[in-house]
């Protein structure tokens, strides 16, 4: 069934940023941070963008040459995660796809994307917690917004 559900990061309780093809997510309302690497920071990179699912999957299948059932398979246990841990929302108001600056194709292989989540900041996040912003930045992943 295609999913056109568009996503954006729960910018109330969430904040990241992608360093060097990895994204660091912090999550300010339980002091749990994460991690998605190479393809599954792409795909955060897609879905926080305001990509749907099935668009996402599409330029990840071409991307990276990878079967485009498989990549719909994780991005829906990948989105499902990030829902799951209020790391992004569903939204209603992005009527169209936005446009995302990208890297061309290479030659690196497909990996199914994993949401890491680490607890060992727990009591420094609430000591000091950052500022809740959104930086999906990166000198080759830029997004227009």
């Amino acid at each position: 069934m295609p999913d056109a559900r568009r996503f954006k990061i729960n910018e109330k309780y969430v904040t990241a940023k992608v360093i060097d093809g990895e994204v660091i997510i912090i999550n300010l309302a339980n002091g749990l941070y994460y991690s998605l690497e190479r393809t599954g920071a792409l795909a955060w990179v897609l879905i926080g963008s305001g990509y749907s699912l099935d668009e996402s999957a599409d330029i990840l299948s071409s991307r990276f040459s990878a079967p485009v059932e498989q990549v719909r398979n994780d991005l829906a246990k990948l989105l499902d995660n990030l829902l799951g841990q209020k790391l992004v929302v569903v939204v209603e108001d992005i009527p169209a796809r936005p446009q995302v600056a990208l890297d061309p194709p290479t030659d690196d292989p497909y990996e199914t994307p994993i949401l890491n989540i680490y607890d060992d900041m727990g009591e420094v996040l609430a000591l000091d917690p950052p500022l809740p912003q959104v930086a999906i930045e990166n000198d080759s992943w830029e997004t227009d917004r």
